[in-house]
């Protein structure tokens, strides 16, 4: 038979147990917390600044990054000329995480006025290079021409992983 100060000691021992398992759940509760609240503010973040440098590149008002405010001015006896554009994408070739990079098999069309610039030619890439380009078609109606050309081209992008989900939170 169990006396009275054995049955008190078990009492104890079952409120400190109880007690340091309320302790440890509220302490992982917390740790769980914290580090989700970081992992949502850095998405948050980065989908913030995402949207703003998408936001720089189209506005036409705003300086691209590395060039000087007269780098972006026209010269006083230039005269511009209004280019359209298409882009067709065919097919993504190659996409790599880990290279941050990923190749892409397009066409692209101009038609303009004027028969002294060549935007075919002259065409560059942001953050990205050309690996293959062939003129396709080329036409004059009246004066407007018009040029396709089916281009291959390696794009470098930094991909966040952390904005993806992985296999296994899916």
């Amino acid at each position: 038979m169990t006396t009275e100060s054995e049955i008190q000691t078990d009492r104890a021992h079952r409120r400190t147990s109880h007690a340091l398992i309320a302790i440890w759940s509220i302490g992982v509760g917390g740790l769980v917390l914290f580090t989700a609240l970081q992992i949502g503010s850095a998405m948050y973040s980065n989908r913030t600044n995402a949207d703003r440098r998408h936001e720089e590149r189209m506005n036409p008002e705003v300086l691209e990054s590395g060039l000087e405010p007269g780098d972006a001015e026209l010269a006083v006896n230039a005269d511009p000329i209004e280019v359209q554009m298409g882009v067709y994408i065919d097919r993504i070739v190659e996409l790599s995480v880990k290279e941050t990079g990923w190749t892409v098999d397009f066409y692209v069309w101009f038609r303009w006025k004027g028969d002294n610039i060549k935007p075919g030619e002259d065409m560059q890439l942001i953050d990205g290079w050309i690996e293959e380009k062939q003129k396709e078609a080329e036409f004059v109606i009246d004066d407007e021409r018009y040029e396709r050309y089916r281009v291959v081209a390696r794009i470098t992008k930094f991909f966040d992983v952390t904005r993806f989900l992985s296999k296994s939170t899916c």
